[in-house]
């Protein structure tokens, strides 16, 4: 079945509403119209009974009975009604001798009923007057011109009305044209594509998210293509230390002693663990990695995990410390997962050990904040620029961007460790300053 568009479904909607709308207001005018003049052609009538009423008498005390039978005959036929005298000399019923052309002289209705103030006639005088059916024709002529006007009106609006829905219609459907031509070449590839925010609230608004929907695509493509680069710059090293090794020592040019298989171990240790930040990366993407929430004291766990730290921090000639500023014997009550939050801890020393120079310090700290658990690594490295500080937590992403030995890693750590808490319901997040050092936090609802 062939689809309609837009704008016919608004011509059409727009064309049947106006034209229900013009006929429900003609048809109530037009009965409105009809009752008022039929209601002042009674009124007239009435007065003009009234009227002929008093003519009648003035005719009667004047001249006598048969002066009030020729003016009666008189009036039926100016009146072209028929009227029917009653009084005390019986009744007379007087005929129009000329109907007017128009006015069938059949099923004649009353038109009303007066009293004749004639003394001679006797209290009990009335003339009573029978007219038409059809309108009086004096008034005819009102209620088609009111009838003309309506329909001249209704055909007026009605053509406005198109008039004014094509126009509006173009003024919605242009701005979904366009949005639906930029998803068309955004779907071919084209993240360029954007729409200007305009028409109505509801179509600026489509368009608005349209933007903002082509920028994360646009991002998240560059995030794509420096993922794969970074990867493989990743993988390049470990792995050409790898291979020029196995070389040489095929080759005969380095022995293959223990220092020559360190190395390799190394390397090789370098490459599994690069490989596992992938996976746990890809599954918290997924929702698949696993995380526990068990109620569990998130100061005593930090305090248990600095002395495992203690040794790769003097390797490096820096000091690790726990700091007792809560108190030692002060818990810190939370629900998570014991080996994810080590994990994440994990991640934060590392960083901060690659970061410390030789002669620096590194403190591990819990304490209350409002309603959450904090956790704090402060290290007195060089510090971050408050433009990179936003994005540390992005995977790959390095302030320094040597990449050398001294701040290696895969640039991965800080990442796995935000997707760690906050899939516990935490946060993370850096306070730090060029020159002064920088402290790496995370916090967790506080209530086992």
């Amino acid at each position: 079945m062939k689809r309609i568009g837009v704008r016919p479904y608004l011509f059409i909607t727009a064309a049947l509403s106006i034209a229900v709308g013009l006929g429900l207001i003609g048809l109530f005018v037009a009965r409105t119209a009809n009752r008022e003049v039929t209601i002042y052609g009674h009124h007239r009538a009435h007065a003009e009974v009234v009227r002929v009423a008093d003519t009648l008498a003035t005719l009667y005390n004047r001249r006598g009975l048969t002066a009030m039978q020729v003016g009666a005959q008189h009036f039926a036929d100016l009146l072209d009604s028929r009227l029917l005298i009653h009084s005390v000399y019986g009744t007379f019923t007087v005929v129009p001798l000329h109907a007017h052309p128009g006015h069938p002289r059949s099923l004649p209705r009353l038109i009303a009923v007066v009293p004749i103030p004639a003394a001679g006639l006797g209290g009990g005088a009335t003339l009573a007057v029978f007219g038409s059916p059809h309108l009086d024709p004096r008034l005819a002529p009102v209620l088609h011109a009111i009838e003309r006007s309506l329909l001249w009106a209704s055909i007026a609006g009605f053509l406005t009305a198109l008039a004014l829905s094509v126009v509006v219609g173009e003024r919605l459907v242009g701005p979904l044209r366009r949005i639906t031509e930029s998803v068309r070449r955004l779907g071919e590839g084209d993240l360029t594509k954007r729409v200007a925010v305009e028409g109505p609230v509801e179509v600026a608004e489509l368009s608005d998210n349209f933007n903002r929907m082509a920028n994360a695509l646009a991002r998240s493509e560059d995030n794509r293509r420096q993922m794969v680069a970074d990867v493989a710059h990743e993988l390049r090293t470990p792995l050409s230390i790898l291979i020029g090794y196995l070389e040489a020592m095929r080759d005969g040019v380095v022995p293959g002693d223990r220092t020559a298989l360190a190395v390799i171990e190394t390397q090789g240790r370098h490459l599994a663990r690069l490989v596992q930040d992938l996976q746990d990366l890809a599954l918290s993407d997924a929702g698949e990695l696993h995380t526990a929430l068990d109620p569990l004291d998130l100061a005593a766990l930090a305090r248990g995990l600095v002395p495992a730290w203690e040794v790769e921090a003097r390797s490096h000639g820096i000091s690790l410390a726990w700091s007792a500023d809560a108190g030692p014997e002060a818990p810190l009550p939370v629900r998570g997962d014991a080996e994810r939050l080590r994990q994440a801890l994990g991640n934060y020393l590392a960083n901060a050990v690659r970061h410390t120079p030789p002669g620096g310090r590194i403190t591990v700290s819990a304490a209350r904040s409002g309603d959450w658990a904090r956790l704090s690594v402060a290290d007195t490295g060089p510090g971050i620029p408050p433009e990179e500080a936003a994005r540390v937590f992005e995977r790959f992403y390095r302030v320094d961007r040597a990449r050398t030995s001294r701040t290696g890693g895969s640039g991965l750590g800080l990442a796995i460790a935000k997707s760690l808490v906050e899939r516990m319901g935490g946060r993370v997040g850096v306070d730090s300053k060029p020159g002064a050092g920088s402290v790496f936090w995370l916090e967790l609802p506080l209530g086992g």
